[in-house]
């Protein structure tokens, strides 16, 4: 969503403003809109846009703040809130004067009001009339390296979204962030190698030969060690994991029909990396007079779109287990064995 709302402020410009004024559009988890005077003498932008006030910069520093550390969001600057029923609505438009200069200070300025900065975040100027005025949209993504701290010179604390508000994060909350970083993130990648292929059987099916590398990414912050592993697949596509490490390193079995395997101590996964942690085979047998195919349970015409899917579960010391479903279609195969379909 607020992708979508950042998207349409770039394509549509100040007509999307009007049109959330006269539908009297609420402030939302991920949408906050400030007027361009908090009060009379307390304005955003100082020297003709040349400089942020304390307020202004407070303001932006604070809601960079939460919106990285919660969902992401969209913060408009020029636009007055008003609450209508007891929701904050948008109201008006109070124009930023200078509106190049005040963009170019805004840019200036993002890196430096938080700690440690956002990546990704991202500000746009919509111009409200031909003198130069307008309002400001800055998009800030939620963060991989939460939390962030706002650098306001009054404000260093770190905040999150509740609701429509910013507040302050608790301390629990804080911890729990740092921790989160320091923490693996594996997802599962499937490749396919070719591993050779056989003479025709008395059915006058050929066997081809593949070896399925299973690939774990790492994305998060933390080193991932004691991995686990488990899939699951209704085909009898494959006789299962086992081939990669020694058998006495792992702890390789059947439970409620899954397999799965327990990687030795020494394998491990380092942050932003991708590694090869097991393996396992299929083999695909192919009748050139009928072109049909044969994959363990599976019999089809070779030119269909048959897939066959394994449902992975994987986890690790301090990450909670993920389950991922991936497919292998027949095409590929077909393909990467140079199969004569």
């Amino acid at each position: 969503m607020t992708g979508t709302i950042f998207e349409k402020l770039k394509s549509e410009g100040i007509q999307m403003i009007h049109e959330m004024i006269e539908s009297e559009f609420q402030e939302t988890l991920t949408l906050d809109f400030k007027a361009n005077l908090t009060h009379p003498a307390d304005p955003l932008f100082a020297n003709d846009g040349k400089k942020l006030t304390k307020s202004g910069r407070k303001v932006i520093a604070k809601a960079a703040s939460a919106f990285a550390n919660s969902m992401g969001g969209v913060l408009i600057l020029g636009v007055d809130c008003r609450s209508v029923d007891g929701i904050d609505c948008a109201r008006s438009i109070t124009p930023i004067a200078s509106l190049a200069k005040a963009l170019s200070t805004i840019n200036n300025e993002l890196h430096s009001i938080t700690v440690p900065s956002i990546n990704g975040i991202e500000a746009i100027s919509l111009v409200a009339d031909g003198e130069g005025s307008g309002l400001i949209a800055v998009s800030v993504p939620r963060s991989d390296r939460r939390p962030h701290r706002s650098n306001a010179a009054d404000a260093r604390s770190y905040f999150k979204r509740s609701g429509t508000s910013t507040v302050e994060m608790e301390h629990y909350e804080i911890e729990d962030a740092f921790l989160s970083n320091q923490s693996p993130d594996l997802s599962v990648e499937l490749t396919l190698r070719p591993t050779g292929s056989g003479g025709a059987t008395e059915t006058g099916e050929r066997p081809y030969h593949f070896s399925v590398d299973v690939v774990v990414a790492n994305t998060g912050g933390g080193l991932a060690k004691h991995l686990f592993l488990q899939c699951r697949h209704d085909e009898g596509v494959s006789r299962g994991f086992g081939s990669r490490h020694s058998a006495s390193g792992n702890q390789i079995g059947i439970i409620d029909g899954a397999w799965q395997v327990a990687l030795p101590s020494e394998v491990f996964v380092h942050p932003g990396t991708r590694r090869i942690i097991e393996n396992f085979p299929i083999t695909v047998f192919f009748c050139a007079d009928t072109n049909k195919v044969r994959v363990g349970k599976v019999h089809c015409d070779a030119n269909s779109f048959q897939s066959f899917m394994f449902d992975f579960c994987i986890c690790a010391e301090g990450m909670r287990k993920k389950h991922q479903i991936i497919e292998i279609e027949l095409g590929d195969l077909i393909s990467c064995g140079q199969i004569p379909a």
